[in-house]
């Protein structure tokens, strides 16, 4: 299946040619966590994981077709 694999700010740097959209293969039943693994992002790094628009966790199973989007963690006021 096809998923839309998508690395915002600094976690770019991570991707094949630091690309912020990706068109990734998986297989059925794949998580969040193994797409990251595969990619090259650390989990580490990211500050929150979405999925066609919904906030989801690592253990969040992909289906044909999905969004993917990651983003750094976000700081910042006073």
């Amino acid at each position: 299946m096809q998923i839309t694999f998508c690395a915002f700010g600094d976690l770019r740097r991570h991707t094949p040619g630091q690309k912020e959209r990706l068109p990734v293969e998986v297989p059925d039943h794949t998580t969040v966590l193994r797409v990251l693994e595969d990619v090259g992002v650390p989990w580490g790094e990211v500050g929150l994981v979405v999925v066609n628009g919904a906030l989801v966790d690592e253990r969040r199973e992909l289906a044909d077709g999905d969004k993917l989007e990651v983003f750094s963690p976000i700081g910042g006021g006073a």
